[in-house]
């Protein structure tokens, strides 16, 4: 018999297995890579993740956050 709190659980684990796709710079669009350089994780929440980024073309570094639109 399930209770709330098993809901809660796969909840969790559904959470964690899209925050690995969308904290995962190898999954960002292409067209995005050829101009940026993405580095470390510099935060990351429930509904965002932040990094260090970095324009090709000028050297200016950035922060980049992606924020998951379906959370």
């Amino acid at each position: 018999k399930s209770t709330p709190f098993d809901l809660d659980e796969h909840r969790s684990a559904t959470v964690q297995a899209q925050a690995m796709i969308y904290n995962d710079p190898q999954t960002f669009p292409e067209v995005f890579l050829r101009h940026y350089e993405v580095g470390d994780v510099l935060g990351d929440g429930r509904f965002s993740a932040v990094f260090e980024c970095r324009d090709k073309a000028t050297g200016i570094q950035l922060a980049l956050k992606i924020i998951d639109k379906a959370r």
